[in-house]
């Protein structure tokens, strides 16, 4: 059995000793570009097309593979974010 997940839009699996990429069986090191966007992470590992969200526990664009994500550090529940034309994420929080 294996186990599947994403990183970035990308399926990776558990090979029983990391975590690789299911379509190039390279290794998952979190560099790969966003599927949805195409941009590497930032400087500090977030998505680039979001970036930095002040008091938030955890940001996520989505990936083309799920709706984006935000959840803030103040309050313990989920909210969607909305895409707009330009193709990045407007926070409507």
């Amino acid at each position: 059995m294996r186990v599947i997940s994403h990183e970035r839009g990308w399926q990776i699996y558990w090979d029983g000793e990391a975590w690789r990429y299911l379509d190039t069986d390279e290794a998952a090191n979190g560099m790969r570009r966003c599927r949805r966007c195409g941009c590497l992470p930032d400087e500090h590992g977030h998505d680039a097309c979001v970036g930095t969200v002040p008091g938030a526990r955890s940001v996520c664009c989505g990936h083309g593979v799920a709706k984006p994500i935000l959840i803030m550090e103040s309050a313990p529940t989920s909210r969607y974010l909305e895409d707009v034309s330009d193709d990045r994420i407007s926070l409507q929080v």
